[in-house]
C-alpha cells in the first residue's frame, strides 16, 4: 500500500509540463495543489531552498497586476548537511521578499535611479537652504557670514554655496552684500538690515579764514636779486639761495619781459 502523496510531490508533478518560458502561476498552482496555503508556501520554499524550482514575480503589459512565475529547473536534490540547509532557510520557511516590479531594460532602470537620486538630491538642498537662513536669523550685514564659512559649515563648496543663496532669490530669508573695503560678498538677513554697519564719518571742512589769518600773522617771505643773477629767498629760519642759471629758468617760467631775450643773448 503506497503512502500518499505529500504536497511537494503534488507541486513537482503538476509542474512538470511547465518550463521558464511558460512557467505556471502561483495563483493557479495554488488552487490545483489545493489544501492549506500555509503548507503549500512552506513546500515552495522547501523546493527552493534545494534548488528544484525557480520563481520570478513577472508583470507584463497585459497584466493588471505582478504574479509569481514557478517552473521546475530539473536538478537532483543535493544531499546537503543540516546546517547548510538550515542556513538556506530549509527549516525556516517564509515568502520571498522579491520587489513586485523591477525595470527590465537598462534605460528604464537608469530612469528609475535617476528619479530617486533627484529626489535625494532635492530633498539634501532644501535642508541646506534651510540651514543657511538658520545661520544668518537676526544677523545684519556687518555679523554676517562669507560664503567660505557657510561652506565649511555646510561641508559642501564655495560654488555650491553660491547656488543655494542664488536659488533663494526671493530675498526674504537671506541677502548678500559687502562692507566697505571688502572683497568678497557676505550673507546676511535682510530683516536685520544695515544694523551695525559702520559708515565713515565725513572729515570736518576746513577753516578758510583761520588759514587766512594765519598767513597774515606769520613773517613775511624775503627775495634779494644780486647784480651777478643769484636770487635769494629768506623764509625766517630758512635761506635759500638760488643760482644765476637758475634765476633766469624761474623769471621765464613766470613770464618776466626780457627774460627770454635775455636767454637769447646767454646762449649766443
Amino acid at each position: 500500500m503506497s503512502s500518499a502523496p505529500t504536497v511537494v510531490d503534488r507541486i513537482l508533478g503538476m509542474l512538470a509540463a511547465h518550463t521558464s518560458k511558460a512557467p505556471a502561476r502561483d495563483a493557479d498552482l495554488l488552487a490545483r495543489v489545493g489544501g492549506d496555503e500555509t503548507e503549500f508556501w512552506t513546500a515552495i520554499e522547501a523546493l527552493k531552498a534545494s534548488r528544484q524550482i525557480n520563481v520570478a514575480h513577472i508583470k507584463r503589459a497585459s497584466d493588471p497586476a505582478a504574479w509569481l512565475a514557478i517552473w521546475p529547473t530539473g536538478a537532483r536534490v543535493g544531499m546537503d548537511p543540516w546546517k547548510t540547509l538550515n542556513a538556506n532557510g530549509h527549516f525556516s520557511p517564509r515568502r520571498t521578499h522579491t520587489p513586485r516590479h523591477f525595470p527590465q531594460s537598462p534605460a528604464e532602470r537608469r530612469e528609475q535611479e535617476e528619479k530617486q537620486m533627484q529626489g535625494h538630491h532635492t530633498e539634501r538642498a532644501d535642508e541646506r537652504r534651510k540651514t543657511i537662513a538658520k545661520l544668518v536669523a537676526g544677523k545684519p550685514i556687518a555679523e554676517g557670514y562669507r560664503i567660505k564659512q557657510v561652506a565649511a559649515e555646510l561641508h559642501i563648496s564655495n560654488q555650491a554655496v553660491d547656488y543655494l543663496v542664488k536659488s533663494m532669490a526671493d530675498g526674504n530669508q537671506v541677502a548678500r552684500g559687502r562692507l566697505p573695503g571688502e572683497k568678497s560678498d557676505r550673507i546676511y538677513d535682510p530683516k536685520a538690515g544695515q544694523a551695525g554697519l559702520q559708515r565713515p564719518t565725513p572729515a570736518p571742512a576746513p577753516d578758510v579764514d583761520a588759514q587766512a589769518k594765519g598767513v597774515a600773522d606769520s613773517e613775511p617771505i624775503e627775495f634779494a636779486l644780486w647784480d651777478d643773477g643769484r636770487l635769494s629767498i629768506y623764509d625766517g629760519g630758512l635761506l635759500v639761495q638760488l643760482a644765476s642759471r637758475d634765476t633766469a629758468r624761474l623769471a621765464r617760467l613766470l613770464g618776466v619781459p626780457g627774460a627770454q631775450h635775455a636767454a637769447h643773448e646767454v646762449r649766443a
